[in-house]
C-alpha cells in the first residue's frame, strides 16, 4: 500500500503504535525501506529504531 493511500488518521496510528511497538519501524524498513519508513514514522522514531536495533 502507497503511503499516499492512508488516511491521517491511519498515520497518526500507525505513529502511535510504533511508540509503544518499536519493531514496526523496524519492520517498515526492512519491507519498504528506510526513505519510506522516514516518510511514514517520521525520521525520529526511525533513528531510535536504527539504534535500538545497533543495540541489541
Amino acid at each position: 500500500m502507497a503511503l499516499e493511500q492512508l488516511s491521517r488518521e491511519a498515520i497518526i496510528d500507525l505513529r502511535s503504535a510504533a511508540l509503544v511497538d518499536p519493531d514496526l519501524v523496524t519492520t517498515a524498513i526492512e519491507t519498504m525501506g528506510e526513505f519510506h519508513a522516514r516518510r511514514l514514522y517520521t525520521s525520529v522514531l526511525v533513528d531510535h529504531a536504527l539504534l535500538r536495533r545497533r543495540a541489541a
